[in-house]
C-alpha cells in the first residue's frame, strides 16, 4: 500500500513540481523569520521569548495548513486564488491555531513528565516514561495528518480530528510506515525538494 502512495504522490509531485518548488521556498522563507523574531524577542525577554515561541507555531501552522488546502487544489487541478486563500484563512485559522497551542503544551508536558519519571528510578517512573513516550508516538501519527486534512474538511475540527484518528489507528502499521518516510523525507528536502510541499502531497494520498 505505501509503494502505491508514494507512485501517486511522486506523480503528482512531478506534475507540480515548480509550484511545490516556489512554495516550499516562501514557506521556509516564512518560517525562517517567524523563528529567528521569535529568537530576537527571546534575547530581549525571556518571559515574551516563551510566549512568542506559542505564536510562532500557531503562525506556522496556519500558513501550513492553508499550503496544504492549495496544494489539494492544485493536484485535483482546481482553480485557485486570493478568493481561495482568504477561504482556506477563515477555514484553517482557529483549528490550526488550536492544534499548535495543544501541541506545544502536550509535547512540554510529556518532556517533564519524561523527565521527573526517569529521575525516579523506580518501576513506576519506568512504566510512566513508557506510556509517556507512546502518548507522543500516537499525538505525532494523529497530528500527522491534522493540518493537511483541515481545509479538506471545511475547517470542522471534531471531523477531522475523527478522520486522523481512524487513519492513524485503523492501520497502525501503515501510520508508522508512513511516519518514517516522512521523517526520513525531512533532511531530504533541505535541497528544496520533495519540502512541506512534497510531504503534504504524501499525506494527502495517503489518507485518500
Amino acid at each position: 500500500m505505501i509503494g502505491i502512495v508514494l507512485k501517486r504522490s511522486a506523480l503528482s509531485l512531478w506534475e507540480n513540481i515548480f509550484v511545490v518548488f516556489l512554495g516550499n521556498v516562501l514557506f521556509s522563507m516564512a518560517a525562517v523569520l517567524a523563528v529567528f523574531g521569535a529568537i530576537w524577542i527571546g534575547v530581549r525577554s525571556v518571559t515574551l521569548g516563551v510566549a512568542s515561541l506559542g505564536v510562532v507555531a500557531a503562525f506556522l501552522a496556519v500558513i501550513f495548513a492553508i499550503y496544504a488546502g492549495l496544494l489539494q487544489d492544485i493536484v485535483c487541478r482546481k482553480e485557485i486564488g486570493w478568493g481561495r486563500f482568504a477561504a482556506l484563512l477563515g477555514q484553517v485559522w482557529l483549528p490550526a491555531t488550536l492544534w499548535a497551542f495543544s501541541s506545544v503544551g502536550l509535547i512540554s508536558m510529556l518532556v517533564l513528565g519524561a523527565a521527573v519519571a526517569r529521575t525516579s528510578g523506580n518501576v513506576m517512573g519506568g512504566a510512566t516514561l513508557l506510556v509517556a513516550v507512546w502518548v507522543l508516538v500516537v499525538w505525532v501519527q494523529v497530528s500527522l495528518f491534522f493540518l493537511p486534512l483541515i481545509s479538506r474538511n471545511q475547517g470542522d475540527i471534531s471531523t477531522t480530528l475523527r478522520s486522523c484518528v481512524l487513519l492513524a489507528l485503523h492501520n497502525p502499521g501503515f501510520s508508522l510506515v508512513l511516519l518514517v518516510v516522512v521523517l526520513l523525507l525531512v533532511p531530504i528536502s533541505l535541497t528544496g525538494l520533495p519540502g512541506p510541499g512534497g510531504i503534504m502531497i504524501l499525506v494527502y494520498h495517503a489518507a485518500d
